[in-house]
């Protein structure tokens, strides 16, 4: 999910973030399916697009269902925002693992139920809301935000960090969601972000 990536401008958020959902699981597959360096550099990579991804939904999506929904349809948010924790507290934990331990693969295969669970509710329940609730211009808007928010979040490289182990174990989680946060409302000093 970074500026590189060939999303179709016409789309609208729904149809943007299913996309998205897709990429997550096969990378939650690929990371699960691979061992040493290579499942560094995965897990890396799929820290770092869960935490855009999550970042643009919290900054662009969730504020857009608590604006335009039923008061009576905030509970959804707050129940999509708690699984989005356990989800960022399990990526933690896993942080700290060694990678090709026992330990990781059951802990990350119980990580893969909580995201797809947590999918299967965003596509279920919330996203029937936006799709009844809004225009379709309003949801091409919203695809919009979400791609700047992600073009204004992606991280640069960093020289020096190019193998796998270094690059992986980098960042963590609660830093990429951070700086993604931080870049997406404009508070980070190197790309500011005006999505209003």
């Amino acid at each position: 999910m970074t500026s590189s990536e060939p999303w179709d401008s016409g789309i609208d958020a729904l149809e943007l973030m299913a996309q998205q959902h897709v990429q997550i699981k096969d990378m939650l597959e690929s990371v699960r399916d691979s061992a040493g360096d290579t499942r560094e550099q995965r897990f890396y990579n799929l820290r770092l697009l869960l935490a855009l991804h999550e970042a643009g939904e919290e900054r662009v999506v969730h504020p857009q269902v608590r604006r335009e929904l039923p008061s009576h349809d905030d509970h959804q948010v707050a129940e999509r925002l708690s699984e989005e924790l356990k989800i960022k507290d399990a990526v933690l934990m896993l942080e700290k693992m060694d990678m090709d331990s026992t330990q990781f693969e059951s802990s990350f295969r119980a990580l893969i139920k909580q995201v797809l669970s947590h999918f299967a509710n965003e596509e279920s329940v919330e996203w029937p809301l936006l799709r009844h609730g809004e225009d379709v211009a309003t949801l091409r808007k919203l695809a919009e935000a979400l791609r700047e928010s992600e073009r204004a979040a992606s991280p640069r490289p960093h020289p020096g960090v190019e193998g796998s182990r270094a690059n992986a174990r980098m960042v963590s989680f609660v830093r990429m969601v951070d700086e993604a946060r931080d870049r997406i409302s404009g508070k980070h000093p190197e790309r500011p972000a005006d999505l209003s």
